[in-house]
């Protein structure tokens, strides 16, 4: 007794569109992580404006974002072509110095950071998946 399945490639095109649908909302809610991330990472860099302030990026799937003046290009990280992965940070060459070694109490201000954003990665992509499902 064999058993038969019936509109088996509606199925397959409805598993390939939900397919497609969550890879959209995994980037689309990297994204608002990178742009959540930058913002926060720029509230505890310990100037108000600057060169290291300006230069804090995200990029992911060859888009960058965040870069404000007086940061300049050679600032900003390597654009980053996977769309599953989100890098945050800077390319200023003395970032590291105020991270580990800064006397003003400014010294761990991205470790910090890192903290904050971790808190609010699992809420966004969430949010998104549930959207992408609806």
């Amino acid at each position: 007794m064999g058993v038969k399945i019936l509109g088996m490639k509606q199925v397959q095109k409805n598993l390939d569109k939900v397919g497609k649908s969550l890879s959209e909302a995994k980037t689309k809610g990297l994204i608002e992580v990178g742009e959540t991330g930058v913002s926060i990472i720029k509230r505890n860099t310990p100037v108000k404006d600057g060169r290291l302030r300006g230069s804090m990026t995200y990029t992911i799937a060859n888009k960058q974002d965040g870069l404000e003046s007086p940061a300049s290009r050679s600032d900003t990280l390597d654009k980053n072509p996977k769309k599953d992965v989100v890098i945050l940070g800077t390319n200023v060459i003395y970032a590291r110095r105020v991270e580990f070694f800064s006397k003003t109490g400014s010294a761990g201000f991205f470790l910090r950071s890192f903290n904050q954003i971790k808190k609010v990665v699992k809420p966004i992509l969430e949010k998104h998946y549930k959207r992408a499902l609806k």
